[in-house]
């Protein structure tokens, strides 16, 4: 009776979407269209779907043809064990930012993996995953993967998101770009990189957020180089803009070189010492800190759930 309790306790609903699926389109017309892909510029259209794509509407008609693919029985019990597995760290970790509810239930959209550089992301209250993943990632690290994924639903509730955005300042020493200040950021970043639109970092309350660390001195973005149509996930880098207070951006560094060679002592601090602290790069840009987060150093939504992801799996 014991045992029936426990594994009732551990169980966990999951719902796998195909094309069949009622409202497939209009669940997908809302939340990978209308919150994601119009979001993308020109060039995220190209390097997204490797292809010469010039409009958004062309874009999604070829997502539409890549994604809602049916799960095969081995991917479907392979991924139900996954969230039994989350569920059940989560539980243990009794980590109080999360409710062990927002991993109960679960959905799930394979996708080819042809586009957006066959990326795990969210759209909506769904995980879209290729298939590739599924099969090639063993049980604990498909897991913790997951746990990473729903993190980034949890993200689109409001009252969590109120929640976060306090936190993100406090610990991660990052506010919100004023809307009007947004545009020169942005367009220094697009004299020579395209910065890749990324559906688990776009939507806060409904609008588009942009965020600094310290309130000023550093913006941290993905991208890649202008190369051409097609690109391998290696050729995405992470790099820092320097700014003004007044978020005017100043220099462009490659985050491996920000914080490997320690570039920031003799080189940044002299020349925005109006616009970010010292104590402001040691704590956000330490080697330790980017050890942890690597690659989802970007934004906050992704250090958050990185850092908790690794937390309930790694104990760091």
């Amino acid at each position: 009776m014991i045992i029936d309790i426990q594994i009732r306790d551990l169980m966990t609903s999951c719902e796998f979407i195909n094309k069949r699926t009622s409202d497939f389109n209009l669940y997908l017309k809302r939340h990978a269209f209308d919150d994601f892909i119009i979001k993308m510029d020109k060039y995220n259209l190209v390097i997204q779907s490797g292809e010469a794509i010039t409009t958004h509407s062309d874009f999604f008609r070829l997502y539409k043809d890549n994604i809602g693919i049916d799960f095969t029985y081995y991917e479907r019990t392979k991924l139900r064990k996954a969230t039994r597995i989350v569920l059940s760290k989560v539980k243990k970790s009794k980590i109080s930012q999360l409710n062990p509810s927002y991993f109960t239930n679960w959905s799930f959209i394979k996708a080819s993996g042809a586009l957006n550089f066959g990326y795990v992301y969210t759209i909506g209250t769904s995980i879209v995953i290729p298939s590739n993943k599924i099969a090639s990632m063993k049980i604990n690290d498909l897991a913790k993967l997951l746990t990473h994924e729903q993190i980034h639903i949890m993200q689109r509730v409001p009252e969590i998101m109120t929640e976060l955005n306090q936190l993100y300042l406090e610990k991660f020493k990052f506010i919100q770009v004023p809307n009007r200040d947004k545009g020169q950021i942005s367009s220094f970043i697009n004299q020579s990189y395209t910065s890749i639109t990324n559906p688990d970092g776009l939507q806060m309350y409904g609008k588009d957020v942009t965020y600094v660390a310290d309130g000023f001195g550093i913006a941290v973005f993905k991208a890649i180089p202008f190369m051409g149509i097609k690109h391998k996930e290696e050729d995405i880098k992470l790099y820092i803009v320097l700014c003004t207070s007044g978020y005017t951006p100043i220099h462009v560094y490659l985050i491996d070189d920000f914080i490997k060679k320690q570039i920031i002592w003799e080189k940044t601090i002299p020349i925005c010492r109006t616009c970010a602290t010292e104590e402001t790069f040691k704590y956000y840009l330490t080697p330790a800190m980017y050890e942890i987060v690597k690659q989802n150093s970007y934004h906050p939504n992704e250090i958050y759930a990185e850092f908790m992801a690794k937390t309930i799996f790694e104990k760091i």
